[in-house]
């Protein structure tokens, strides 16, 4: 019901809040869309999808992999796995480490998500925030590392779909809607089939 104006410039904000925003406009918005992940339920991921995700982490499990919670890692182990995996994906670091670190340590609460490992070694990592709102649940996956030498066991995916399940679970058991976005729609994985895009109409910037 409150009506407020932000103190700062933002590129996008959830259309959920364009009410409550008075400094915000659609108009800025123009061309922008998000992907949210489908959820467990009706209307959500098919069966086939649902049957072929487990058989991937099936295999995956039964040649070696593990699935970690990101609880069994302190704030520095975590960013040094995802510094690792995100260099071995793309071929550099993300930048300030240190800065980093104090971000996962000021917001540890707020982190979500597992670390898939294979015989020991890390293999996938997603950096995912959590934020819980009265009817909802918005889950932000920042980025992903991944360890592309275990490409054949598609450790992105497997992780992927861990990580909507546990964030179904939570809502389900909360009552809550959930949000779990993955960003503008810049890569081809992020199709309808899987997502649900939203688009300028649905968002807006302040």
């Amino acid at each position: 019901e409150c009506q407020l104006m932000l103190p700062a410039y933002l590129k996008t904000l959830s259309a959920l809040h364009a009410q409550q925003v008075i400094n915000s406009s659609v108009k800025m918005n123009s061309g922008r869309e998000i992907c949210l992940a489908k959820g467990m339920g009706e209307g959500g991921f098919s069966r086939k999808a649902k049957y072929s995700r487990k058989r991937e982490l099936n295999k995956f499990l039964e040649a070696g992999g593990e699935v970690r919670p990101h609880c069994d890692f302190n704030s520095k182990e975590l960013i040094d796995i995802y510094f690792e995996l995100y260099h071995m994906r793309r071929g550099k670091y993300p930048l300030n480490r240190e800065l980093n670190v104090l971000f996962v340590e000021g917001l540890r609460n707020n982190i979500f998500g597992n670390i898939l490992f294979f015989k020991g070694t890390p293999c996938a990592f997603q950096l995912i925030v959590m934020a819980e709102s009265p009817n909802w649940i918005t889950f932000d996956y920042i980025n992903i590392g991944v360890d592309q030498q275990f490409s054949e066991y598609s450790p992105g995916s497997i992780l992927s779909w861990i990580n909507i399940s546990e964030a179904w679970d939570l809502c389900q058991k909360k009552g809550k809607v959930m949000r779990y976005s993955f960003g503008n729609p810049s890569s081809s994985y992020k199709d309808p089939v899987s997502y649900t895009h939203l688009r300028a109409h649905e968002t807006c910037a302040a």
